[in-house]
């Protein structure tokens, strides 16, 4: 299959500047971009482009009705979402449920330390929407990293590991230049930023990419850090087979401390049922 078999159809805002990965996605597709700000002026696929999001709203509108949670979502939103997962499709071969779980975790983690007082500084119903819709971005600079790397089946290089972890710092830089699309308003910016660059932070400092400790590290990425590791313990991946549930919680529970915030494990514990729930319901088919 030829690098150019698949189109790929960028909307393009006229208010943000070019992304620093395009350039490089029209060495993988056949790019064509489509003006937003002033309205697509073909209509067929004006129309095409509403029915492939109406679609996708439809599948995904039951994992927000069972759970208890609103649609909150902007189109802009979905579009994105869209956007990413097949690009990771197309890179990796391999599609995953794995954001979609993560913002389902991370809003139960939010919303319990509300019930219990917690944080309330930063949390709020209103924030915790937005901090749970930026788990779905979490990754996001994962684009960025050579597909030979994140397919690869066997044990990571040094050299490859270090490659790795510059997706936090990647993603980062990428939603802040598009963040017209992907986010509007400060505090968007803010949570969506935090999250993609520091929920492999640490509680100890050993984690990255600028080894924060402690309070330093931002709450909204210290209960992405539970989500995040808990799904991809329970999740197969290519150079793993799925943890149980029940490893899982044990691994978390012992990084309380040192990988984890030991208040955010707390609240996991309180919850682990129904990760437990979300993670078999949407597994990766």
């Amino acid at each position: 299959m030829g690098k150019k078999s698949f189109v790929l159809y960028v909307i393009k805002y006229e208010s943000t500047k070019k992304l620093k990965f395009i350039d490089e996605l029209q060495n993988l597709f056949d790019v064509k971009f489509f003006s937003f700000d002033n309205g697509i002026k073909n209509r067929k696929t004006r129309n095409l482009i509403r029915r492939f999001l109406r679609s996708h709203i439809f599948k995904t509108k039951n994992i927000y009705e069972k759970h208890n949670l609103s649609h909150d979502m902007s189109v802009k939103h979905e579009a994105c979402i869209i956007i990413n997962s097949m690009l990771m499709y197309y890179m990796t071969g391999r599609s995953s449920r794995h954001p979609m779980r993560t913002k389902l975790m991370l809003k139960l983690l939010a919303d319990e330390a509300i019930k219990r007082n917690l944080h309330t500084d930063v949390l709020s119903p209103e924030n915790n929407i937005i901090i749970s819709n930026a788990a779905l971005f979490h990754d996001l600079g994962k684009l960025g990293i050579s597909p030979s790397i994140l397919t690869k089946s066997g044990k990571l290089t040094p050299e490859e590991y270090e490659i790795i972890k510059t997706h936090t710092t990647i993603g980062r830089d990428m939603m802040l230049s598009c963040k017209n699309i992907i986010a509007h308003g400060e505090k968007q910016v803010k949570f969506f930023s935090e999250i993609i660059y520091s929920h492999h932070e640490h509680w100890d400092g050993s984690g990255y990419p600028q080894g924060l400790r402690g309070e330093e590290i931002p709450v909204s990425a210290r209960l992405m850090a539970i989500a995040d590791v808990y799904d991809a313990m329970t999740s197969k991946r290519i150079y793993k087979e799925a943890y149980s549930h029940e490893e899982a919680v044990k691994t978390i529970l012992r990084g309380s401390g040192t990988h984890f915030d030991p208040q955010a494990v707390e609240l996991f514990l309180n919850l682990q049922d129904k990760f437990h729930d979300i993670a078999s319901y949407y597994r990766d088919k």
